[in-house]
């Protein structure tokens, strides 16, 4: 029962402390939001369809904090923290941005994203 919000392709870094993000690989993944949860997937070789065993990280939307977003141009720059100590940060191409911007939306608002959910079920 959970609504897809946004889907697209994004390059995510895992930061670390005292390295530099200039210094930081990174890699190509797909990212999903739900009204519910963060989906991140590897991407799967070229035409092998994506399976269950690609997903890395599946994270409620309240368990995550949206620490901050940069929109420099090109790319749209948002970090993720998942506890105290680890940071994840997402970037998007610019004709990612309106899937970008439902991910912002949705991390300063994870309750706002199921209320209407929870309306058109009657609860609530």
């Amino acid at each position: 029962d959970e609504q897809l919000v946004a889907a697209t392709a994004a390059w995510m870094a895992d930061r670390r402390p005292r390295v530099p993000l200039l210094l930081t690989s990174r890699a190509l993944y797909l990212v999903a939001v739900t009204d519910r949860r963060l989906l991140v997937f590897d991407t799967p070789r070229r035409g092998r369809p994506l399976l269950e065993a690609d997903l890395l990280l599946a994270r409620r939307l309240d368990s995550l904090e949206l620490r901050r977003v940069s929109t420099r141009q090109p790319m749209l720059q948002v970090r993720v923290g998942m506890g105290r100590t680890r940071e994840i940060v997402f970037e998007f191409r610019p004709r990612d941005r309106p899937d970008a911007r439902a991910l912002v939306v949705a991390l300063a608002h994870p309750e706002g994203l199921a209320a209407p959910a929870e309306a058109a079920n009657g609860v609530g």
